[in-house]
């Protein structure tokens, strides 16, 4: 799956076959990114909240959180969130690049 944007550069892409809630995840993971390049802060954090909550077993998860951190952050220039949310992805996906991502916010 290959997301672009309206100019066609490439902004996200998930290779391989899925089962069916993985690629949903990823699919939204796709339009998070894309209202992320787009600047639509509420909307890639709307997104990617949402693939928290609809898709709790997906893979997309820690990227999902990470990338709604992210946001927050650039959406009000707050980093209060970020040392927490390092912490909360150390602990419930210790193993994922995007805890290891996160690990310069742990302070």
């Amino acid at each position: 799956m290959l997301l672009l944007d309206s100019e066609g550069r490439e902004r996200y892409r998930s290779e391989g076959y899925l089962p069916r809630g993985e690629f949903f995840a990823r699919l939204l993971a796709g339009e998070a990114r894309l209202e992320f390049m787009q600047k639509r802060w509420s909307e890639a954090e709307r997104i990617n909240k949402q693939i928290v909550e609809r898709f709790p077993k997906s893979t997309a998860v820690p990227e999902a959180m990470y990338w709604a951190g992210v946001v927050r952050y650039k959406s009000t220039n707050d980093h209060s969130g970020l040392a927490p949310l390092a912490s909360d992805l150390k602990v419930k996906y210790p193993e994922s690049v995007w805890t290891k991502a996160a690990s310069v916010w742990a302070g």
